[in-house]
């Protein structure tokens, strides 16, 4: 979750650095192998809405 985010960070300042307009962005990673198993602790309230399958 850490590189998705830190992703999304990087490329709102690439986009304030060349001076394009702000826009909102949503860091999410989609996992593409449909036999990929997404495990999480059944407390964390974000992690599920920030990962899912293709």
């Amino acid at each position: 979750m850490a590189q998705v985010k830190r992703q999304a960070d990087d490329l709102k300042n690439w986009l304030v650095r060349y001076r394009f307009p702000v826009i909102p962005i949503e860091p999410l990673v989609v996992i593409a192998n449909e036999r990929t198993v997404i495990k999480f602790d059944p407390r964390d309230k974000i992690i599920p809405y920030l990962v899912i399958p293709s």
